[in-house]
Parts: C-alpha cells; sequence; structure tokens
C-alpha cells in the first residue's frame, strides 16, 4: 500500500503544475489536457484502491469489539480525507486532492502500525492419533504384541504454557491450565457418584487469547500440573477443578494430587476374555514440559489466524508397558508411573505452525 501510493503523489505533483501554466500553443495545452485526463483516471483508480482497504479494516475492527475504540479514530481520519480527496478531485483541485491522499496515505499508516501492536490470539491443537491413525473411542488397536487396546478415555492436564519468541524472549501464558480429553459420558466421583454427570467430549484444541504481537519461534507446555498448584488444590488456576473426575480421590490413597494424564480401556486377543486397564499419573515427579521449536518463524497479531498443530500419538504410550502385566498404574507403582510420565512427554509431534 505504501509503496502504490508513494508512485501516486509525484506524478500528481507534476499534475497540479500542469494544471496551473498557461500555454499559447494549442498543441501544448491539447498535450496538457490529455495527460491530466490520464492521471485523473490514476487517482481515481487509486482512491478506489485506498476505499477498499478502508472498507476492508473497517470489517476486521467491527469484529473484534476490544479493538474497536482503539483503532475507529485513525479510521474515520483516513475515510475524511479520502472524501476530501475525492471533492477535491470534483472540483479539478489536484493539488488538494494529492495533499489529502497523502494525509490518508499517513493516517491508514498509522492504523496499520496500531493494529499491527494489538495482541492476537494462538490455537494450540494436539491431534489424539495411534500411529498414523485419528484415535477413536471403542475401537480396537493392534499394539506390538499382536494383542488390541480398546480405548474407551484419554484424558491429561495441558499446563503451563510458553510462546518463545524471535529472539529467545519467552511469553508466559497466564493460568494456563487445560483438560483436553476424548471420553465417554461418566458419572462424577469425588463423593457424588450419581449426581453429577460428566458429558461425553471430545476437545483437541485450545485457543490462548492476549498473546502479544510478534514473530514466534517455538512453545513449550507440560502434561500435568506444576507442584505448587498440584499440592494445593485450593489454589486452582485456569481450568483446575476438583469436579473434572481428575483428583487424588479416585485412587491415589495418600497423595493429594490431581491426576495428571488418565487412560482407560481394555486389552485382549481374539476371543480372550479381555483386561480392563487404567493408568494414570499424579505426582509431581511425573510432570513433563514438552518443548517443540517452528520450522520457520510464525507471525502472531490482530487478524492473524495463528495455529499450533500437534499430534498426540497414544501408541508410544505402550512403549516398555506390558498392560497386561500391568493393568493398573496408580499412586503404588512408581516405576512404572515414571515410565508412562516419559511416554506422555514423547508423544508429541510437531505438525506446523502457521500465521498469515
Amino acid at each position: 500500500m505504501r509503496h502504490a501510493l508513494s508512485l501516486l503523489v509525484v506524478p500528481f505533483v507534476a499534475l497540479a503544475a500542469l494544471a496551473g501554466c498557461s500555454s499559447d500553443d494549442d498543441a501544448d495545452d491539447a498535450q496538457a489536457s490529455q495527460l491530466s485526463a490520464a492521471q485523473r483516471a490514476e487517482l481515481d483508480a487509486q482512491i478506489a484502491e485506498l476505499k477498499e482497504k478502508v472498507r476492508q479494516l473497517e470489517l476486521r475492527i467491527a469484529a473484534d469489539e476490544g479493538f474497536k475504540q482503539a483503532l475507529e479514530r485513525e479510521l474515520d481520519k483516513a475515510k475524511a480525507a479520502l472524501k476530501a480527496a475525492e471533492d477535491k478531485l470534483a472540483a479539478e483541485d489536484y493539488a488538494g486532492a494529492v495533499a489529502e491522499l497523502a494525509a490518508a496515505t499517513k493516517a491508514l499508516a498509522d492504523l496499520q502500525a496500531a493494529w499491527d501492536a494489538l495482541p492476537g490470539s494462538v490455537t494450540l491443537e494436539a491431534k489424539f492419533a495411534f500411529g498414523a491413525a485419528d484415535l477413536q473411542l471403542d475401537t480396537p488397536y493392534e499394539l506390538s504384541t499382536g494383542k488390541t487396546f480398546t480405548f474407551s478415555e484419554v484424558r491429561y492436564w495441558l499446563s503451563n504454557v510458553k510462546l518463545t519468541v524471535a529472539g529467545g524472549a519467552t511469553f508466559t501464558v497466564p493460568n494456563a491450565y487445560y483438560l483436553v480429553e476424548v471420553m465417554q459420558q461418566q458419572n462424577l466421583s469425588n463423593g457424588a457418584t450419581g449426581t453429577h454427570t460428566l458429558p461425553a467430549n471430545r476437545r483437541e484444541s485450545v485457543v490462548i487469547g492476549g498473546v502479544p504481537s510478534g514473530s514466534y519461534t517455538g512453545v513449550e507446555f507440560a502434561v500435568g500440573v506444576d507442584p505448587v498448584r498440584n499440592d494445593n488444590l485450593a489454589l486452582g488456576g485456569g481450568e483446575l477443578h476438583v469436579l473434572k473426575n481428575m483428583t487424588s480421590d479416585n485412587g491415589w490413597m495418600w497423595f493429594t494430587s490431581y491426576i495428571f494424564s488418565k487412560v482407560r480401556g481394555s486389552y485382549a486377543q481374539g476371543d480372550d476374555e479381555p483386561i480392563a486397564v487404567a493408568w494414570e499419573t499424579g505426582a509431581n515427579e511425573n510432570y513433563r514440559v514438552i518443548s517443540k521449536t517452528f520450522s520457520a518463524p510464525v507471525k502472531v497479531g490482530a487478524g492473524v489466524d495463528t495455529k499450533v498443530s500437534l499430534r498426540a500419538d497414544v501408541k508410544k504410550l505402550f512403549t516398555d508397558l506390558d498392560a497386561e502385566a500391568t493393568p493398573t498404574i496408580k499412586a503404588a507403582q512408581a516405576a512404572e508411573r515414571t515410565t508412562l510420565a516419559n511416554n506422555w512427554a514423547n508423544a508429541f509431534e510437531l505438525v506446523g505452525a502457521t500465521g498469515q
């Protein structure tokens, strides 16, 4: 836009000079009139282009009430200057039209700068998968043992998200505690069995708002809840809540903690009676931090659709774990919990990061 406008100003300064000059030569007058007509047509086209840019910005601003008041003043300046440029052009005041167009150019540049400085949002997606396939509940998946596993529930706390700014600084997302899950309907435990029902749900992405505008090169997040909040359920934060069926009342014995991750399902071979499997992590030593670097920087800002796409391959949860030999992993199985926590850390693959 700035480049187009810079090309516009020079010829129309010349046009204003031509409009003010006089000549005794009819051929020169005809040439001046012809040049003025061509340049006027160009000016009409440029004004129309800028009006369309204003219209698009107006739509973007109106779509977000949070940004509207901060930007509409500069937008009004640009609209007023363009209207004045049109009026002066109609009156054949070419120099005045060029001056108003310069004012509109500055107002639009100020508007763009203000827009670029506004915070944006990032969609963080972590799609559940089993190997190359999308994960579905109630579907048998073959393991390396030749037996199958059918999932009825996979849930984990995705927490403490940080975004790496180009240059090495980080933006820490406040209160970043999100419950990512694919689950069937279930009655809520925690002393209220049969009273509260958690509906079936599939949640694989979160939208993080208030991210400062800029260029970002990576993301960091955790599976689990940090020790400060894990050791004090009363602190809460984000989506942390004891009524999510993800706390220590569900068999963690002496631990007072959140359940970091939960896998439920059945392990079977052929017509054998399926073995019910319940794997959980939840002690502070099971907290795992995962970092991913983008292949190229992505932009975050108002009006930018920024998305970070991950895959959570739950097939990797079975690495060095035998569901038949260890159908239950809870508080008492420290070694197995460590292996399961490590497997969670290794389960995430960066698919891509986009911002435009």
